[in-house]
């Protein structure tokens, strides 16, 4: 493992919660979580990683909702937050300060409980070449409405 890249497999934390110390990590450029045993919410610290070029936390059991602090990630090109498909995931909307991450090229949040319309901030992402959010429903739903992402 280098030193500016971390990248955890299956792994298990000790009380289950991802370490709220990940944010004084603050010369890391590449965090993933993949199939990790996570429980708990996304640590706001995390928005310390100024650094942070790629983050992944996919398939963990996390709840709560996605931190406004993420928004601070302003070198972050990749944004990938992949729920583990149960009805207790992370919910809420997706956080307006995601639009000052002006490098970003994909954001990912397939498997979140999401609501809400894409914010308007998302159409500032001129470099976005890639956007996987939760499938629309009925008319009806509060879930996202795509055409509420300008460009």
């Amino acid at each position: 493992m280098c030193a500016d890249r971390s990248k955890l497999q299956n792994t298990a934390f000790e009380d289950g919660a991802l370490p709220t110390q990940l944010g004084l990590l603050t010369n890391l450029v590449y965090l993933e979580f993949n199939g990790t045993l996570a429980t708990g919410a996304i640590p706001t610290q995390l928005g310390a990683l100024t650094a942070l070029q790629h983050l992944t936390l996919k398939e963990a059991y996390l709840t709560g909702t996605v931190p406004s602090q993420l928004g601070l990630l302003t070198a972050l090109t990749e944004l990938n937050l992949v729920g583990d498909g149960g009805d207790d995931g992370v919910s809420g909307t997706m956080p307006t300060t995601l639009g000052a991450l002006t490098q970003l090229t994909g954001l990912d949040l397939q498997l979140l409980q999401l609501s809400g319309p894409i914010p308007s901030e998302l159409g500032a992402l001129t470099d976005m070449q890639h956007l996987c959010a939760p499938p629309p429903l009925p008319a009806d739903s509060t879930r996202f409405a795509y055409n509420d992402l300008a460009r």
